[in-house]
């Protein structure tokens, strides 16, 4: 590697952070929500977060949430919305 490259590397690396941070809350996605069984050391998908345009952030639970041994609902999320939880997606 030449010492010219090496010095436009980094440079390029932080332009496209910056260009990375600007984009953060824009764009849509979801991400799964995983909980692990203290006891048996178990990790399973339990709800959904989706992040949107028009509706910003919702929290779902999957259907097989009501079937992990020891689960309980989050404190934030009533249990209610683990008895009518919504579309799974596993």
């Amino acid at each position: 590697m030449r010492i010219e490259e090496a010095a436009v590397r980094p440079a390029t690396a932080t332009s496209l952070t910056r260009s990375a941070a600007r984009d953060v809350g824009r764009s849509s996605g979801s991400l799964i929500v995983v909980w692990q069984n203290p006891e048996s050391r178990l990790i399973a998908s339990v709800g959904l977060l989706e992040h949107g345009f028009e509706c910003g952030y919702r929290f779902r639970y999957l259907r097989r949430a009501v079937d992990v041994e020891g689960f309980l609902p989050f404190l934030s999320f009533p249990a209610s919305d683990l008895r009518n939880s919504g579309e799974d997606r596993s």
